[in-house]
This record gives C-alpha cells, sequence and structure tokens, in this order.
C-alpha cells in the first residue's frame, strides 16, 4: 500500500501543484549541521525562497538544496476530485461521503451508481481506508 499511496501522491500534486506550495501547512524536512533530519509542517516564517539556487530562509538559518525536502500539504478530497475531473472520468461524491459513478442517459435522466467506497471527512488522503486510497489508485493512476 505505501507504494501506491506514493504513486498516487505523486499523480495528484503533478495535477494540483498548490499542494507544493510553501505556505502554512506545507510539510518540510530539513536537516541540521549534523545531518539530523526534522520532519514537520511549516510553523516557521520562510522568509526568502530561492528557487534559482534552491535555498530556502526559514527564521534565521539558511538551508541549501541538499538539507531541505519538500513534502507539500496533506491532500484533502478537493484535490482527488480535481485529479479525476483531470482523467475525465464521471465520478462525484454524496453529502454524506460516498463515491457515484455517473454512467449514460436513461430517458430524461442520468444513471449513476454509488460505490461503497467513502471518503472520511476531515481526513487527509493518507489517513482514508486502503479501500478508499485503492479505489483513488486505480481511478487515477491506472485508468
Amino acid at each position: 500500500m505505501k507504494e501506491k499511496l506514493e504513486q498516487l501522491t505523486k499523480a495528484i500534486q503533478s495535477v494540483v501543484p498548490s499542494i507544493m506550495r510553501l505556505e502554512f501547512g506545507c510539510k518540510i524536512e530539513t536537516k541540521n549541521e549534523y545531518d539530523i533530519p526534522n520532519i514537520g509542517r511549516m510553523n516557521k516564517i520562510i522568509s526568502e525562497y530561492n528557487p534559482d539556487s534552491n535555498e530556502l530562509k526559514i527564521d534565521c538559518g539558511w538551508y541549501k538544496k541538499d538539507r531541505f525536502k519538500i513534502f507539500g500539504r496533506d491532500i484533502q478530497l478537493e484535490d482527488c476530485l480535481i485529479a479525476i475531473e483531470k482523467k475525465d472520468l464521471n465520478y462525484a461524491i454524496t453529502s454524506t461521503g460516498y463515491f457515484i459513478r455517473y454512467g449514460g442517459q436513461s430517458g430524461n435522466s442520468l444513471t449513476h451508481k454509488i460505490t461503497n467506497i467513502k471518503w472520511q471527512p476531515n481526513k487527509p488522503l493518507q489517513d482514508q481506508s486502503d479501500e478508499t486510497k485503492d479505489f483513488l489508485f486505480d481511478l487515477i493512476c491506472v485508468k
């Protein structure tokens, strides 16, 4: 599941680049001069970022490109829905969190099928059930 989640995360990040913005909630890893990693959410002030030299200034300290890694903010439902839409798939979500697949037309109305896959509200992608992550992986990475 870990590999699938990494692939799914990269696929969603590629179509929703705002996930990787250096702003509040962005997860980064920095290493101090002893190569001890510190992984956490951005709760410090990024005073400067130079993409040309790939240097990041947090509070008073500069981190060169080999001293930090940007993971991005948590992936939320809206990011997944954008990725599904970009793949031109006919899915939506109910007010209770279940994914719906829209099919063809039957008379004047669209046919649809409610799946048994549910997005847990207020939880990011990595905290969703394995079923939900597998479902999204199949939709976004395989189809």
